[in-house]
């Protein structure tokens, strides 16, 4: 700005020289402005270089944040992920262990059912006169073989059950306790049956009404 002052102030002594002079200061005039504005256009171009420059500094600066918070992101959501993934991977083994431990509990409680009604049966059997010695034993000797099976149905949860000693995944294991809990089940339901079918046999025994409202009574039958 102070060399176009200059040659502003140059344009206006010409009037105050001759003719003769009037064209050479002209020409150092315009030269003198030329330079001038060759210099301002510089400092223009390289203020908009400066400016570009910085403008792709900040979009440079702009992607490696954006990457980073990507990144960030990135990281969060598999961090997550691993810990959910973790967390399902705990809760389908408590669901798990639930499962089984219902399961066993269950066959268990019935298995316990199978010794209680046996010996609660075999104690009025054995006070039943309609029953021979002979028959007695027989009946003995049925009760001893579902006894025996529900016995080995037990043996059964209790090997499967020793994960660190067998190689079964969590559905075998789980199957095969369902597998003893139907069996167990199964000797339950012969257990009453034979049970039944004992009781009918000692009311068709009775002698009269008054014997068959004794052994009604007895076994607690309709």
């Amino acid at each position: 700005m102070s060399r176009l002052r200059t040659a502003l102030g140059f344009a206006l002594v010409i009037t105050c020289y001759p003719s003769s002079s009037h064209a050479q200061i002209l020409e150092i005039i315009q030269a003198a402005v030329t330079k001038v504005i060759v210099a301002i256009d510089l400092k223009v171009q390289r203020l908009q270089e400066n400016t570009i420059e910085l403008q792709e500094a900040q979009k440079k600066i702009e992607n490696t944040l954006s990457q980073l918070k990507l990144k960030e992101i990135g990281d969060w959501v598999q961090k997550q992920k691993d810990l959910y993934d973790s967390y399902f991977k705990e809760l389908q083994q408590v669901k798990t262990f639930i499962t089984e431990y219902h399961a066993v509990k269950d066959l268990i409680s019935e298995e316990s059912a199978i010794v209680r009604e046996y010996q609660q049966a075999m104690s009025l059997f054995r006070q039943d006169n309609h029953f021979s010695s002979a028959e007695i034993q027989h009946m003995e000797a049925v009760y001893q073989g579902i006894l025996s099976t529900a016995g080995q149905l037990v043996d059964q949860v209790t090997t499967v059950l020793q994960a660190l000693v067998t190689s079964m995944t969590d559905e075998q294991r789980l199957r095969k306790i369902d597998a003893a809990a139907a069996q167990t089940t199964k000797a339950h339901n012969d257990l009453q049956a034979f049970t039944r079918q004992n009781q009918i046999l000692s009311l068709q025994r009775a002698q009269d009404q008054e014997d068959a409202d004794q052994i009604k009574r007895m076994y607690d039958l309709p």
